[in-house]
């Protein structure tokens, strides 16, 4: 059926593929730096509204997605204190904002014609079977289990269903950009908790993605262009 193909492609793009690029990206350059990457996908949204969408871009959005990208360049000439920025840890960050944004452009097509609750329980539950092969089972105590039960609960399903519910009354650009707070609360228990700390250079190309995502959020959104 339409409903369960589309619920299994948001698994492996928003679900699998999201999970395991930002999960690699934490790894490989450190929690600042992949909180910040992943707020690319603001840009990223803007790009695919114009492409897929037909909404038309701005002077204020294409400055924003210019920002963006060069936040991005400064960023890869920075670095600071547990933070690596490397090809890889670049390249899983940026692979996390794309699939990202793909989530948004998804919702803003598909969240109008099916329900967001049954959407999500494909998609989480498919999700599920894609990332179980990158698992390593065993006995947990139940800490642990309690801890996995709120990340699923509460940091996956319940954030998916809010931003699901707002899909349906905001547009796909200005939606992707209401928690852009993320990367500031991330970088800050990142040095609170890890003792991260972006370089200046890295710093400065942080606040040019998350000001970016700020423009995008106050650019009054155009409606779609006729057919031709």
């Amino acid at each position: 059926s339409p409903l369960l193909g589309i619920g299994i492609a948001s698994a492996v793009f928003g679900v699998a593929l999201l999970y395991c690029s930002y999960q690699l990206a934490i790894a490989t350059g450190g929690a600042s730096l992949a909180s910040v990457l992943l707020y690319t996908a603001p840009a990223l949204v803007a790009l695919q509204s114009w492409l897929v969408l037909r909404h038309h871009l701005g002077l204020l959005e294409i400055v924003g997605v210019a920002v963006a990208l060069a936040g991005i360049t400064l960023i890869s000439f920075g670095g600071g204190v547990g933070v690596t920025v490397s090809v890889a840890s670049l390249g899983w960050g940026l692979l996390s904002g794309l699939m990202y944004s793909l989530y948004y452009l998804y919702g803003k097509l598909y969240f109008h014609q099916y329900d967001a609750t049954a959407l999500f329980a494909v998609a989480m539950a498919v999700g599920m079977v894609c990332l179980a092969p990158f698992v390593r089972f065993g006995p947990h105590p139940p800490a642990a289990w309690f801890q996995l039960l709120g990340v699923g609960l509460l940091c996956t399903y319940a954030a998916y269903f809010v931003y699901g519910r707002a899909l349906a009354h905001l547009t796909a650009t200005r939606a992707s950009v209401i928690a852009t707070l993320e990367p500031v609360v991330a970088a800050s228990l990142a040095a609170w908790l890890f003792g991260e700390r972006l370089g200046p250079v890295a710093f400065v190309g942080a606040a040019c993605v998350i000001g970016a995502a700020f423009v995008l959020a106050l650019v009054p959104q155009a409606p779609p262009a006729p057919p031709p």
